[in-house]
């Protein structure tokens, strides 16, 4: 079997049983996992974060969006773009964002950031606890956080997104931290 299709296999498996979560489990480990990044913020001292809007069955983390937005970090999120782009569009209120491509969302207002980021807080389908990361298979991520070598990189995930070992090549990115 290819890379590629042990990848698409590994994508569909993962995501069957992160959809198959109950609500309950979702809710107390997004809680757990939000205080976590709390607390890693509390000790980074960040001053702009960026970070995806939570979609479907990922980990909840608009509580965790909502407390950096009250503590006056600036928070920067995706808007999806064609050709594997991202727009980074400053995040002033979750009551104003617009749905996106891919079952996404983002931002409103427009315009794009292209500055540092001191954390970047990622998504993912699939995990290894060394760090490597299978993402949905478009390479939108892994292509912008090559554009941020220096900015900390940290996955949120359910603990059954942790796999022993995920399928990966060479262009893939690993992640600084994983919490779940």
């Amino acid at each position: 079997m290819s890379i590629k299709d042990n990848k698409k296999r590994v994508r569909a498996e993962v995501l069957n049983l992160r959809d198959k979560l109950s609500p309950e489990y979702r809710v107390k480990h997004s809680e757990r996992i939000v205080q976590e990044l709390i607390e890693l913020v509390r000790q980074e001292k960040p001053t702009t974060i960026h970070s995806f809007i939570p979609m479907g069955s990922e980990v909840n983390i608009l509580p965790f969006l909502e407390e950096m937005l009250r503590a006056g970090i600036e928070v920067y999120c995706p808007k999806t773009l064609p050709a594997r782009r991202l727009e980074n569009r400053r995040l002033l209120s979750l009551n104003n964002l617009e749905d996106g491509v891919f079952g996404t969302q983002h931002p409103a207002q427009p315009g794009g950031y292209s500055g540092k980021y001191d954390l970047i807080i990622v998504p993912g389908v699939a995990f290894d606890e060394d760090g490597n990361r299978l993402g949905y298979g478009g390479g939108y991520y892994d292509t912008f956080i090559e554009q941020h070598p220096e900015s900390k990189k940290i996955a949120v995930c359910f603990d059954v997104q942790v796999l022993d070992d995920i399928p990966i090549e060479p262009h893939d990115v690993k992640m600084d931290l994983l919490v779940f």
